[in-house]
């Protein structure tokens, strides 16, 4: 081994060697990082191009699939479509009527709180009344009146009530318009523009009257009778609940002649001191 020289430490001399060697291998490492590179792009080359022939093959097959679709589905026509809603919502809604019907006379604790089985302080002498399984629903609407099903139940169970009843009345303005326009609608001549309305639930429909046809006007005067029933209709309620909201005010309990107050000062916080303050 020869001696360390003067001057230079072992720290310099490994610094030496190390410089050396990256010297030496810089070339190596060039030509290594560029096979590397050369490698890469070519794998991703091969990479996308099976990746596109893959997105190619999704591709056919699912247009295959939609075009099998297509020829496999059915247009149903309005009547079908009539049909089929009226036989599942209408299902469900004789279900479920029904079954709300059994489950009131059978838990009355649930569905007539303020019956003898609900809260004493609730109670009123309507609900003792004993209904069937069915004649609640006309029993609500006829006998019962606006004054004692405020004066028993509130005037939030009258408001709810009205509603309902502003609903059914509507209803029959429109089944009163549809006597008029069905017949209208029915007996249109057939023209270029209808001449594609073959299903007999659409010819009922003012798809069925050609643009510029005289019995357009028909459908004018239902609008008319339908919109201006139901202002009508809303003023004569705006009517019905200002009279019955200054009954329910007049009413001699305790909440309609009372003031509430908060923040009162500690020292006016009794009866002499409001007394003497107001």
């Amino acid at each position: 081994k020869k001696p360390i020289p003067k001057g230079k430490s072992p720290r310099s001399v490994s610094t030496l060697l190390l410089f050396g060697l990256c010297t030496i291998s810089f070339p190596f490492t060039q030509s290594a990082v560029a096979s590397y590179r050369t490698m890469k792009v070519a794998a991703h080359d091969v990479m996308g191009g099976a990746l596109r022939q893959q997105h190619d093959e999704w591709t056919m097959r699912a247009l295959q699939s939609d075009t099998t679709n297509d020829d496999d589905q059915v247009d149903l026509e309005d009547s079908q479509v009539l049909r089929n809603s009226v036989i599942i919502y209408g299902g469900a809604l004789v279900f479920i009527v029904i079954l709300f019907s059994f489950l009131r006379r059978r838990f009355p604790a649930v569905y007539n709180v303020r019956g003898k089985h609900g809260p004493k302080e609730l109670h009123t002498h309507l609900a003792d009344e004993k209904y069937k399984l069915f004649n609640w629903m006309w029993k609500v609407f006829g006998t019962v009146t606006d004054d004692e099903l405020m004066e028993e139940s509130g005037l939030d169970a009258a408001c709810f009530v009205r509603i309902l009843s502003l609903g059914y009345r509507l209803s029959l303005v429109g089944i009163f318009t549809s006597m008029f326009l069905l017949p209208v609608y029915i007996t249109a001549e057939d023209s270029g523009e209808t001449i594609s309305v073959t299903d007999r639930i659409e010819k009922t429909t003012i798809a069925h009257v050609p643009a510029g046809s005289p019995r357009l006007f028909a459908t004018v005067f239902a609008a008319y009778i339908i919109f201006g029933s139901t202002m009508y209709l809303i003023v004569k309620e705006f009517e019905w609940y200002i009279e019955m909201r200054h009954k329910f005010l007049r009413r001699p309990v305790a909440r309609n002649f009372s003031v509430f107050v908060r923040n009162v000062p500690h020292d006016f916080q009794s009866n002499p001191a409001l007394e003497s303050f107001f």
